[in-house]
């Protein structure tokens, strides 16, 4: 008796059975990083729709918009882990996800209950505190990028990174949809601020995808380095980030009445972006598409932060 008692109180005191190892295992599926700057362009648009707003109602659902951006993207995310699950085991970066690690969650239904979970949330802040179409742009973007991508696009098709980038531009659309309502679906500011999220995606995945090339290739996944090889990949980036920044100076223009400061602001960024692609060009391996992923989200982050601090 005494031994079973014993066992016990080893089993319950263990640290992998404590709230903040299993939070921690929970929230890492959820992939922060990705979601901090998916949540910054939803903010930016959020900041923007609202820029002649200024009382505490405003901040209040300042707040409340942070937490919709989080739960709505991080949910996805962690139902993306659920239900990667056969792939994940075998590329190097992701077997180490608490959904197929050693001591994965189980049942794994626990991750789906708990992405799902976030999402419902999210939507249901979305119509009860904003409106029906901040809802619906909300359930676009995920069931797109978990139907659309994750379990079609992403295991069939070397177009995965440019169709799937489809949901990328949602957050800002979200943020948008959250002050306008439907004077959101006739405002073209909203659209083609979105839009550069989605041209972006499309270097910036490629990178990342070069980065991983020999995990995607494991787990025959059919990205563009492991369909047409890394060198012409690094061709099409550096080529696209031209497309990119093309964008971002006419859009940024255009939507900050023709603010000189800001573009001469963003021409170090604009050539730090470049050439990060140029090395990647030069030199096609991990190493130099690590660099160029990065720079992406980094330049991502300058350019959305610069245009609503100059549109304010």
């Amino acid at each position: 008796m005494s031994n079973t008692t014993e066992t016990t109180n080893t089993i319950d005191s263990s640290p992998q059975n404590g709230f903040m190892y299993q939070f921690n295992r929970y929230f890492a599926l959820t992939k922060p990083r990705i979601v901090l700057l998916l949540t910054i362009t939803g903010l930016i648009g959020f900041l923007i729709a609202g820029r002649n707003i200024y009382d505490l109602d405003f901040v209040i659902k300042l707040i409340v918009a942070i937490y919709m951006g989080f739960a709505s993207s991080g949910g996805a995310m962690a139902i993306n882990s659920y239900l990667d699950r056969d792939i994940d085991l075998l590329m190097k970066r992701t077997k180490k996800r608490a959904s197929v690690n050693e001591n994965p969650i189980n049942p794994p239904e626990k991750i789906l209950i708990f992405g799902s979970s976030l999402v419902f949330s999210s939507v249901i802040i979305a119509y009860f505190v904003f409106n029906l179409l901040t809802a619906i742009f909300i359930s676009w973007g995920v069931l797109f990028y978990l139907f659309g991508y994750s379990l079609y696009l992403k295991r069939k098709s070397v177009l995965q990174n440019i169709i799937g980038g489809l949901a990328s531009p949602t957050p800002v659309w979200v943020g948008y949809a959250a002050i306008q309502n439907e004077k959101m679906l006739v405002n073209a500011e909203a659209w083609l601020l979105g839009l550069l999220v989605f041209v972006w995606t499309i270097s910036h995945t490629w990178a990342l995808s070069s980065k991983y090339h020999e995990d995607y290739k494991n787990a025959n996944i059919p990205v563009l380095p492991v369909v047409y090889g890394i060198k012409l990949t690094a061709q099409l980036t550096f080529l696209w980030i031209f497309v990119v920044v093309a964008y971002s100076i006419i859009i940024s223009f255009w939507m900050t009445n023709g603010s000189i400061i800001l573009q001469i602001l963003l021409i170090l960024p604009h050539l730090i972006i470049i050439y990060s692609g140029f090395i990647f060009l030069k030199d096609a391996t991990v190493q130099t598409a690590n660099k160029c992923f990065k720079t992406h989200n980094f330049w991502l982050a300058i350019v959305f932060l610069g245009i609503w601090i100059f549109i304010s």
